[in-house]
């Protein structure tokens, strides 16, 4: 079995959606919250992720997100796969320098990421990575019919999202006209397209129960 080639691609697209998640924080009220998830792949290895983020009640101070792969015995006649799975680890997340650790126990390795929302700003994150990622989401069919015809009958469409305005209406594209509001968060770019700062709409968590009454007040429901 290549482990490496099972384990890497997997682990990068999670860190990618939950890096994207994160630092698409918005107004917060609570000074942490956490949640975690195990996943099993092909020949029983198991995948936990844990992400605890810290805030200062408004905005996020700092991110720990905990990675643990536990192989099965049939695995561990000798050290060749976690070195492997390590060393695939390491090449995928160089990028982010001293912000990752890695500890290997007699069957599993564990990987610690921290990060501060500074970190995210000061990445070089910009348009063309993030572009990268949302070109590989695709809309179901049928619903630029549906928009359309919920526009012509007179329904007003509204998207409340946790996430970031720009992606939303990077991913619609054209069919962002048939909304009447977009509310996320607002991502600031620089003329040359790199991130420089994150605004976060009041309406994310519990905010989103104060979205659905001023529309409905807006509306004269």
């Amino acid at each position: 079995m290549n482990t490496r080639k099972s384990m890497t691609f997997p682990i990068v697209i999670a860190f990618i959606i939950i890096a994207i998640i994160v630092y698409l924080f918005a107004t917060i009220k609570q000074s942490e919250i956490s949640c975690s998830k195990t996943k099993t792949f092909d020949g029983n290895i198991r995948l936990t992720e844990r992400l605890l983020v810290v805030t200062d009640g408004k905005e996020i101070n700092s991110m720990r997100l905990t990675k643990t792969i536990v192989l099965p015995e049939k695995y561990l006649k000798d050290d060749h796969y976690l070195v492997g799975i390590k060393n695939a680890l390491e090449n995928t997340l160089n990028y982010l320098g001293d912000k990752v650790r890695y500890t290997v126990g007699e069957d599993r390795i564990v990987v610690t990421i921290e990060v501060n929302k500074n970190d995210f700003v000061n990445a070089g994150l910009n348009k063309e990575i993030f572009n990268k990622v949302l070109k590989e989401i695709t809309l179901i069919n049928g619903l630029e019919k549906t928009l359309k015809t919920l526009s012509e009958k007179g329904i007003k469409l509204f998207v409340l999202s946790g996430n970031m305005k720009y992606s939303i209406e990077h991913v619609l594209g054209d069919l962002s006209k048939y909304f009447t509001e977009i509310s996320a968060n607002e991502a600031i770019f620089d003329d040359n397209g790199n991130l420089t700062n994150l605004i976060a709409t009041k309406y994310d968590f519990e905010g989103k129960a104060d979205f659905i009454v001023k529309v409905r007040e807006e509306l004269g429901l």
